[in-house]
Protein backbone atom coordinates (compact mmCIF):
# COMPACT_ATOMS: atom_id res chain seq x y z
CA UNK A 1 0.00 0.00 0.00
CA UNK A 2 1.35 3.43 -0.94
CA UNK A 3 2.10 6.12 1.64
CA UNK A 4 -0.78 8.17 0.25
CA UNK A 5 -3.19 5.27 0.76
CA UNK A 6 -1.97 4.75 4.33
CA UNK A 7 -2.31 8.45 5.07
CA UNK A 8 -5.79 8.55 3.54
CA UNK A 9 -6.82 5.52 5.58
CA UNK A 10 -5.53 7.06 8.82
CA UNK A 11 -7.54 10.22 8.08
CA UNK A 12 -10.62 8.09 7.42
CA UNK A 13 -10.08 6.28 10.71
CA UNK A 14 -9.99 9.64 12.54
CA UNK A 15 -13.53 10.31 11.36
CA UNK A 16 -14.74 8.01 14.12
CA UNK A 17 -15.76 9.97 17.19
CA UNK A 18 -15.13 8.86 20.76
CA UNK A 19 -18.30 10.11 22.44
CA UNK A 20 -16.65 9.75 25.84
CA UNK A 21 -13.75 12.03 24.86
CA UNK A 22 -15.69 14.88 23.28
CA UNK A 23 -13.42 17.60 24.65
CA UNK A 24 -10.43 16.13 22.78
CA UNK A 25 -12.52 15.53 19.67
CA UNK A 26 -13.67 19.16 19.68
CA UNK A 27 -10.14 20.48 20.17
CA UNK A 28 -8.68 18.37 17.35
CA UNK A 29 -11.49 18.89 14.80
CA UNK A 30 -10.33 22.26 13.36
CA UNK A 31 -6.73 21.16 12.82
CA UNK A 32 -7.81 17.86 11.27
CA UNK A 33 -10.23 19.68 8.98
CA UNK A 34 -7.42 22.03 7.97
CA UNK A 35 -5.09 19.10 7.20
CA UNK A 36 -7.69 17.53 4.94
CA UNK A 37 -8.49 20.87 3.28
CA UNK A 38 -4.79 21.39 2.59
CA UNK A 39 -4.54 17.92 1.05
CA UNK A 40 -7.55 18.69 -1.16
CA UNK A 41 -5.91 21.90 -2.40
CA UNK A 42 -2.65 20.08 -3.16
CA UNK A 43 -4.42 17.20 -4.91
CA UNK A 44 -6.43 19.63 -7.04
CA UNK A 45 -3.24 21.51 -7.90
CA UNK A 46 -1.54 18.28 -9.04
CA UNK A 47 -4.58 17.30 -11.08
CA UNK A 48 -4.81 20.73 -12.74
CA UNK A 49 -1.06 20.77 -13.45
CA UNK A 50 -1.42 17.41 -15.16
CA UNK A 51 -4.34 18.74 -17.22
CA UNK A 52 -2.21 21.68 -18.37
CA UNK A 53 0.59 19.29 -19.31
CA UNK A 54 -1.85 17.25 -21.38
CA UNK A 55 -2.97 20.39 -23.21
CA UNK A 56 0.63 21.44 -23.90
CA UNK A 57 1.71 18.00 -25.12
CA UNK A 58 -1.45 17.71 -27.22
CA UNK A 59 -0.63 21.03 -28.90
CA UNK A 60 2.96 19.92 -29.56
CA UNK A 61 1.84 16.62 -31.07
CA UNK A 62 -0.76 18.41 -33.17
CA UNK A 63 1.88 20.83 -34.51
CA UNK A 64 4.28 17.96 -35.22
CA UNK A 65 1.68 15.95 -37.14
CA UNK A 66 0.63 19.05 -39.11
CA UNK A 67 4.28 19.66 -40.09
CA UNK A 68 4.68 16.02 -41.19
CA UNK A 69 1.47 16.17 -43.22
CA UNK A 70 2.51 19.45 -44.84
CA UNK A 71 5.93 18.05 -45.69
CA UNK A 72 4.55 14.85 -47.15
CA UNK A 73 1.72 16.55 -49.02
CA UNK A 74 -0.76 14.16 -47.45
CA UNK A 75 -4.38 15.32 -47.13
CA UNK A 76 -5.73 15.07 -43.61
CA UNK A 77 -9.10 16.14 -42.22
CA UNK A 78 -9.33 17.82 -38.82
CA UNK A 79 -11.07 14.73 -37.46
CA UNK A 80 -8.28 12.45 -38.70
CA UNK A 81 -5.70 14.82 -37.23
CA UNK A 82 -7.48 14.82 -33.87
CA UNK A 83 -7.64 11.02 -33.94
CA UNK A 84 -3.88 10.79 -34.54
CA UNK A 85 -3.19 13.21 -31.71
CA UNK A 86 -5.50 11.30 -29.35
CA UNK A 87 -3.85 7.99 -30.28
CA UNK A 88 -0.41 9.22 -29.26
CA UNK A 89 1.06 6.83 -26.66
CA UNK A 90 2.62 9.76 -24.79
CA UNK A 91 -0.73 11.54 -24.57
CA UNK A 92 -2.54 8.37 -23.54
CA UNK A 93 -0.05 7.84 -20.71
CA UNK A 94 -0.52 11.43 -19.53
CA UNK A 95 -4.31 11.00 -19.58
CA UNK A 96 -4.11 7.83 -17.48
CA UNK A 97 -1.99 9.72 -14.94
CA UNK A 98 -4.52 12.57 -15.01
CA UNK A 99 -7.38 10.18 -14.26
CA UNK A 100 -5.47 8.79 -11.27
CA UNK A 101 -4.80 12.32 -9.98
CA UNK A 102 -8.47 13.20 -10.50
CA UNK A 103 -9.51 10.16 -8.47
CA UNK A 104 -7.16 11.16 -5.66
CA UNK A 105 -8.46 14.74 -5.66
CA UNK A 106 -12.04 13.45 -5.56
CA UNK A 107 -11.22 11.11 -2.65
CA UNK A 108 -9.70 13.96 -0.66
CA UNK A 109 -12.67 16.20 -1.49
CA UNK A 110 -15.04 13.51 -0.20
CA UNK A 111 -12.94 13.20 2.94
CA UNK A 112 -13.11 16.97 3.44
CA UNK A 113 -16.88 16.78 3.16
CA UNK A 114 -16.93 13.98 5.74
CA UNK A 115 -14.85 16.09 8.14
CA UNK A 116 -17.29 18.97 7.69
CA UNK A 117 -20.12 16.57 8.54
CA UNK A 118 -18.10 15.37 11.52
CA UNK A 119 -18.14 18.91 12.92
CA UNK A 120 -21.95 18.92 12.87
CA UNK A 121 -22.07 15.50 14.52
CA UNK A 122 -19.71 16.68 17.26
CA UNK A 123 -22.01 19.63 17.93
CA UNK A 124 -25.01 17.30 18.22
CA UNK A 125 -23.11 14.88 20.47
CA UNK A 126 -22.14 17.72 22.79
CA UNK A 127 -25.81 18.72 22.98
CA UNK A 128 -26.74 15.13 23.84
CA UNK A 129 -23.99 14.99 26.44
CA UNK A 130 -25.03 18.23 28.12
CA UNK A 131 -28.65 17.04 28.24
CA UNK A 132 -27.51 13.94 30.16
CA UNK A 133 -28.13 11.49 27.34
CA UNK A 134 -24.95 9.52 28.04
CA UNK A 135 -25.39 9.28 31.82
CA UNK A 136 -25.52 5.69 32.98
CA UNK A 137 -27.91 6.47 35.83
CA UNK A 138 -30.73 7.39 33.44
CA UNK A 139 -30.29 4.07 31.65
CA UNK A 140 -30.06 2.10 34.90
CA UNK A 141 -33.15 3.85 36.23
CA UNK A 142 -35.14 2.59 33.27
CA UNK A 143 -33.71 -0.89 33.62
CA UNK A 144 -34.42 -0.86 37.35
CA UNK A 145 -38.05 0.09 36.79
CA UNK A 146 -38.35 -2.66 34.23
CA UNK A 147 -36.81 -5.20 36.61
CA UNK A 148 -39.16 -4.09 39.40
CA UNK A 149 -42.17 -4.43 37.11
CA UNK A 150 -41.03 -7.88 35.96
CA UNK A 151 -40.49 -9.01 39.56
CA UNK A 152 -43.99 -7.78 40.49
CA UNK A 153 -45.56 -9.77 37.63
CA UNK A 154 -43.64 -12.92 38.64
CA UNK A 155 -44.79 -12.55 42.30
CA UNK A 156 -48.37 -12.08 41.19
CA UNK A 157 -48.25 -15.20 38.97
CA UNK A 158 -46.66 -17.23 41.78
CA UNK A 159 -49.44 -16.13 44.16
CA UNK A 160 -52.11 -17.10 41.63
CA UNK A 161 -50.48 -20.50 41.15
CA UNK A 162 -50.33 -21.12 44.92
CA UNK A 163 -53.97 -20.17 45.34
CA UNK A 164 -54.93 -22.35 42.38
CA UNK A 165 -53.06 -25.37 43.81
CA UNK A 166 -54.22 -24.79 47.33
CA UNK A 167 -57.89 -24.30 46.39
Amino acid sequence: MKDRDLHLQSLKNRLLIDKYDLDEELVSQPSEYWKVSDLVAKAINLRDTQKNLIDEVSSEIDASIRAQVLESGEKLTETALKNRVDASPKLMKLRRAYLQLKLEADEYAALKEAYAQRAYVLKDLVSLFTSGYFQTSSVQGTQGSLSDATAEIVKKKQGELRRGKGG
